[in-house]
């Protein structure tokens, strides 16, 4: 499969070279290459989250949201803002 001729020009983003550079390299952890100590990732928690999503939601799981955000999350989050810092947040505030 080829590519039009003007992605041909297009030149590779300076962020990727970095993070081709880092990644090569062990040991070296970079935040600004936004790549994270995989060995810090808590596979055990992200598995069991994953399978209730799954078990909770199926398919959909995988769908997009909405753009302004899930509204479960947002009914968290501004009762958290309320109960943690005082705020009278409204979900449809947030986003």
């Amino acid at each position: 499969m080829g590519y039009s001729i003007r992605m041909d020009r297009v030149k590779p983003s300076a962020i990727r070279s970095v993070q081709k550079r880092i990644a090569s390299k062990q040991g070296v952890i970079s935040f600004a290459a936004g790549l994270p100590d995989p060995d810090l990732f808590p596979m055990d928690d992200l598995k069991k989250s994953t399978m209730e999503m799954i078990e909770k939601k199926g398919k959909q799981a995988f769908q997009y949201g909405l753009s302004k955000g899930n509204p479960e999350l947002l009914q968290v989050l501004a009762e958290r803002m309320q109960r943690k810092e005082g705020v009278d947040a409204k979900p449809e505030k947030l986003l």
